[in-house]
């Protein structure tokens, strides 16, 4: 009797056929290859009860287990398994465990079948017939089993039913997904133009860049800082804590500040906290450079659509920052004509000034004091150029600083320097407070370029408008004393200058020279030491206003030899000392000479 004649034997040809016929049938209904192949073991499981089904997939030179019904005690181990140690004619062909096939032993597919206990087992390809890549089905009893005969070629043709079905299958899952991905593609595209729209409208229509930062961050999914030109944060949207991540990421860039915006390449990368990394990109508007965008991401992270919308976002920044920037520079083209008109001498229209002043919120009828600083530089000639790129970077800085620091501060230039207009509020000490901006000011400057001295002249209170002329001219003064008189000092307030505001203009007269010369050196040019030690003597003694006791006290010397020093004073001067008329012309001989004398120690 043929072979096949016992498979399945009852159930009849005609039942096999029926049965094959519907499977195929239903798997027209089904939507995924896994639905199908799962559906053809089901099938096999419950038509012909049966211990062991699977499909097994033969992709390359590989086969492996794709699905199963039932239990293997070691078969399923022994997957994968090369196909070089497989007979070619039992992948290919029907075949059963009746097969008088000779070699079966050298077949590690078949042995496994022997090797797991399955005592009658038949197996089909589900294959196209030039297909190379396929699935066999494989059905398995652990006792003996009737087969019936011509199954093997239903099997065979059914199996080609099969695969063309599951192809079909196939092409169709690739086709929704296909679908499905284009759907997706669609549905991100139209929420990055929604996106994109919000951006625009933020920048044509908003006033900050909060909301740009927020709906770029939201876009990339990704913390996002935005930084003006001098790598200061004024916009962020952190994905989780916010505070010490900032206050780090602001300290690296302090360090890195002067390098990161000499490089002329518009990507970066700063490294910070043991594994946090932040790409930093210039926002620019054709060669001018408005800021940076800092994204806290690896570099790897930045596939083309993330580039594709950052480099969107750098165009918005850009809109946004340069029409900021436009407002910003009529607002201060306005200032300076305003400061310019304001520090004249007359001042034609009071009211008009009076409405410039409300639009800077400058109150010109409450006390203010002006503030005129220099930064002066000791570096070589060589180092100059350099230096002069660096200062329009370190005012801008200044201007930010100081604004931080006391938003009431106007800041502006005029002839060259650095001008100051500061409300004079009666609660605050005036000196301490002028020394704290002294302090900003060389915060910012010191650590950028060395060798820099910072002045500041300060002018006296303006109680008018027509004050802030002559308070102008007295901290313009003020500046050009204490930047040559005094060697150990910084801040001169223009209300401790005494005397020096008027004798400081005369330091180059030959006439003033003579004076100092004509009461002073006597006392210089006598002797050695003795000589100086008149010379300090009288000059305590005027201080003193003429109190021996206290002049002796300040000198640590006995009252009797304060006595003989006079008298040697008054030999040598040939003058009286008690004379009101004498002892202003030796104070003034004493101011005229600290003025030469620390000039000529100021030019050495």
């Amino acid at each position: 009797m043929d072979k096949w004649e016992w498979i399945w034997g009852q159930n009849s040809i005609e039942d096999i056929d029926i049965h094959l016929r519907n499977t195929a049938r239903n798997l027209h209904k089904l939507e995924t290859v896994d639905e199908a192949l799962r559906f053809l073991l089901e099938s096999f499981w419950d038509e012909f009860v049966c211990d062991y089904v699977a499909i097994i997939q033969k992709s390359e030179d590989v086969l492996s287990i794709r699905t199963r019904r039932g239990d293997s005690q070691s078969f399923e181990k022994k997957f994968p398994l090369s196909c070089s140690s497989c007979l070619e004619c039992c992948l290919s062909k029907p075949h059963c465990s009746m097969d008088g096939i000779e070699v079966w032993k050298s077949c590690d597919l078949l042995s496994e079948f022997e090797n797991e206990g399955f005592v009658t087992w038949f197996t089909f390809p589900i294959k196209e017939s030039e297909s190379t890549s396929f699935d066999v089905c494989f059905v398995g009893y652990r006792e003996a089993a009737p087969l019936n005969i011509q199954a093997d070629k239903s099997f065979g043709e059914y199996g080609k039913d099969f695969a063309i079905v599951i192809e079909m299958i196939k092409n169709k899952e690739k086709e929704k997904q296909k679908l499905k991905a284009e759907l997706e593609d669609k549905n991100r595209l139209e929420k990055r133009m929604i996106h994109y729209k919000e951006l625009v409208t933020q920048a044509l229509v908003g006033d900050g860049y909060f909301e740009i930062t927020k709906t770029f961050s939201d876009l990339i999914g990704k913390t996002v800082i935005l930084f003006d030109r001098f790598l200061h944060p004024i916009s962020s949207f952190f994905m989780g804590e916010r505070n010490e991540e900032l206050e780090e990421i602001v300290r690296q860039l302090n360090v890195k500040a002067w390098e990161i915006m000499n490089i002329p390449d518009r990507e970066q990368w700063l490294q910070y906290g043991e594994d946090n990394n932040l790409g930093i990109w210039k926002v620019v508007c054709g060669s001018e450079l408005f800021g940076y965008v800092g994204v806290k991401a690896s570099k790897q992270e930045f596939d083309l659509e993330m580039r594709m919308t950052l480099n969107y976002a750098l165009d918005v920044y850009a809109i946004q920052i340069k029409k900021q920037k436009l407002v910003a520079d009529a607002k201060e083209q306005v200032k300076d004509g305003f400061i310019h008109q304001l520090f004249l001498e007359k001042i034609e229209d009071k009211e008009k000034m009076i409405g410039y002043a409300n639009l800077f919120n400058l109150n010109l009828f409450e006390p203010n004091r002006i503030g005129v600083l220099s930064i002066e530089c000791n570096h070589r000639e060589a180092d100059l150029q350099s230096i002069k790129l660096k200062m329009t970077w370190i005012w801008e800085r200044i201007r930010t600083a100081l604004h931080l620091f006391d938003r009431n501060i106007i800041v502006t230039q005029k002839e060259e320097r650095y001008v100051l207009i500061v409300p004079d509020q009666k609660e605050k000490d005036s000196n301490l407070y002028w020394k704290l901006i002294h302090k900003q000011i060389r915060d910012v400057v010191s650590p950028t370029i060395q060798g820099i001295e910072i002045f500041l002249g300060i002018s006296s209170r303006t109680q008018t408008i027509e004050d802030f002329h002559v308070c102008y001219r007295q901290a313009h003064q003020a500046l050009k004393i204490v930047s040559n008189r005094f060697s150990n000092k910084r801040i001169q307030n223009f209300d401790n200058l005494g005397s020096l505001s008027i004798l400081f203009d005369l330091k180059e007269s030959f006439a003033a020279k003579l004076f100092s010369k004509k009461y002073l050196d006597p006392l210089l040019n006598y002797g050695n030491k003795k000589g100086k030690d008149l010379f300090d003597t009288l000059r305590v003694y005027l201080a003193m206003n003429g109190n021996l006791k206290e002049t002796a006290e300040y000198l640590f010397i006995h009252r009797s030899s304060l006595k003989y020093r006079l008298e040697k004073i008054t030999d040598l001067l040939q003058l009286e000392l008690d004379d009101p008329e004498e002892r202003f012309n030796l104070m003034l001989a004493f101011k005229l000479y600290d003025l030469f004398e620390q000039r000529n120690l100021h030019d050495g």
